[in-house]
């Protein structure tokens, strides 16, 4: 396992050990007065009351966090408000630190390379970086400094970490964090109290960027950008980790302005509304009780959303029943409409979905449910995180038919040709023309269908 050295100079002392180059936490630890204290209650009070979405942002959002100490400076010079033994600039700092610092995790936060960060204990950390998973020499001082830190994270959306509530699955701003307490607290984790954090990008990637991260090729691209024109239905499909919820996001980024479109998410991730604040997208997310009237599942907002008047609906995942109101929302004139599933192939991707709808307790044979799968998706876009940690769209196929079992036409593939230096090389090839039906779609959005008609295998391609 590679490890990932950062440059932590600015918040602790380095050492050189004869082993490795590690960071030892030398952490200047602020001891708080009581008069510090009761200032520091007040602005969070001040915090709460006046600029509650803003603080609850600020702990994982470098951009916010910013706006944060600026309302910590102006109100305690405003107030003029002052401790025995501190300045009101030492005051300042204090406060900050106290609200917004996140000790060890602070850099890694404001890395704009680090997707995920895996506090697997007070002593070992993890981080995905450019899509590999590599151990640092991040440490904590003791299990409390990591739950310390914890707590700062999640205390502003008053949840906390406790035996009575062992777990916390939270959304603060564009993050997403998982924490879970130690056993030796009472709670579930045998290792000692962890947190994990997932990182989304806070703007769209320019077709540059995407090409250059070679995810795909040009001519991926723009048949991507046709397909959303002449409102295919897509269906993205990878595992764990493989960039489908990016894909989603730079497909729907070619959606008309002009279009209404819905997205429904467990958790709110893709945040579409801000990364293309120009469009018209309705982001939903569901709500989870134990008492049904109340409980908005995904399957319940899709109904919903039905007579909020879509021209499009996206969901950010399929896993169970709300499979069946997805396909039938395809069905019935919301062409336009994709979500993803977890598979490891487009084909179990087609099974899963059989599946899922005979588990809406629809009492419908195999075939039956095969056709509805085949009539309301036109494609299929499969992509894996390959074992060097680059992620490529492997397949691109249009469902034609089912009969018996789905029938495909491989529109576009990945053709790895090994490895050179650690990394995947390989070329993408532009395979079979479209069918007479996706003629038929384009010709009736105006959009030329041509570039995707004459096709021969390995032809057309674009080589990495």
């Amino acid at each position: 396992m590679d490890r990932l050295e950062i440059d932590l100079s600015k918040h602790f002392a380095l050492r050189e050990s004869p082993d490795e180059y590690r960071v030892t936490l030398e952490e200047e630890s602020i001891t708080l007065s009581k008069e510090v204290k009761d200032v520091l209650e007040k602005i969070k009070a001040h915090l709460k009351n006046e600029h509650l979405a803003l603080f609850q942002n600020s702990i994982l959002d470098p951009t916010t966090t910013v706006k944060i100490n600026r309302i910590i400076e102006d109100y305690i010079l405003s107030k003029t408000v002052t401790v025995p033994d501190r300045s009101q600039q030492e005051l300042i700092e204090d406060i900050r630190t106290e609200l917004t610092g996140l000790g060890p995790l602070q850099p890694l936060i404001k890395d704009p390379d680090i997707n995920d960060i895996l506090v697997n204990s007070y002593s070992e950390t993890y981080v995905e970086k450019k899509g590999v998973l590599v151990k640092t020499n991040i440490r904590f001082r003791d299990e409390e400094h990591l739950r310390s830190i914890i707590m700062k994270i999640i205390n502003p959306l008053g949840k906390t970490l406790n035996v009575t509530h062992p777990v916390v699955d939270a959304r603060i701003g564009t993050s997403r964090v998982n924490a879970m307490l130690g056993q030796a607290s009472g709670g579930l984790a045998i290792k000692g109290s962890n947190i994990s954090i997932r990182k989304f990008p806070s703007r769209a990637f320019t077709e540059e960027e995407l090409l250059a991260g070679e995810m795909m090729s040009k001519d991926m691209y723009d048949f991507f950008r046709d397909a959303i024109k002449v409102k295919l239905n897509i269906l993205i499909v990878g595992g764990t980790g493989s960039g489908k919820t990016t894909t989603l996001k730079v497909l729907a980024g070619h959606i008309p302005n002009r279009e209404r479109t819905l997205t429904i998410e467990d958790a709110a991730e893709m945040n579409l509304h801000l990364l293309y604040p120009e469009k018209h997208f309705m982001p939903l997310e569901t709500r989870k009780s134990d008492d049904d009237e109340t409980s908005y599942p995904i399957a319940k907002l899709i109904i919903n959303a039905l007579r909020m008047r879509p021209d499009r609906i996206i969901v950010g995942e399929v896993r169970g029943e709300e499979a069946i109101e997805m396909l039938q929302a395809m069905n019935t004139g919301h062409d336009g409409s994709m979500t993803t599933i977890h598979a490891n192939s487009a084909a179990e991707s087609f099974e899963r979905l059989i599946t899922m709808v005979k588990m809406s307790g629809l009492d419908y044979e195999t075939d039956i449910i095969g056709r509805l799968v085949a009539s309301a998706i036109h494609v299929i876009v499969y992509q894996r995180r390959l074992k060097d940690g680059s992620r490529k769209i492997e397949q691109v196929l249009e469902i034609e038919d089912y009969t018996d079992r789905p029938v495909f036409r491989e529109l576009f593939k990945f053709n790895s040709n090994g490895t050179e230096n650690s990394k995947v090389i390989g070329k993408f090839d532009q395979v079979q023309p479209i069918s007479k039906r996706l003629v038929a779609k384009f010709t009736e959005n105006q959009v030329d269908p041509v570039p995707w008609q004459k096709v021969v295998r390995n032809v057309r391609s674009d080589t990495f």
